[in-house]
């Protein structure tokens, strides 16, 4: 599982977070060169896109790959930006008081 690792003050966070582009890809049967098609992008910015780490995506790039790949997928279901983002806490941290979201 690939995934970026949040550091506050100086110790790691406990958050781990995976992009997910490939498995929704794989899931709905959508190809790297249709997805540039319909983007309307280069196959290396999609292959950009679908490497394991976390990309930097704009607000527009973001919209882009959600309207794309709801056009080329195979369920009823919508795709959203929560979709390609997975969040798991990091068992191997100890919790910490600075982590908590108030």
């Amino acid at each position: 599982m690939t995934c970026c690792r949040v550091m506050t003050g100086s110790s790691v966070a406990q958050t781990l977070i995976r992009w997910r582009l490939n498995e929704i890809m794989a899931r709905h049967g959508i190809r790297p060169k249709e997805l540039a098609e319909t983007m309307k992008v280069s196959s290396t910015a999609v292959s950009n896109l679908r490497k394991r780490s976390m990309p930097r995506l704009s607000e527009e790039t973001l919209n882009k790959l959600c309207h794309a790949l709801n056009q080329l997928r195979q369920e009823e279901e919508l795709i959203t930006p929560g979709d390609l983002i997975e969040y798991t806490p990091d068992p191997e941290s100890p919790k910490s008081t600075q982590d908590k979201i108030v």
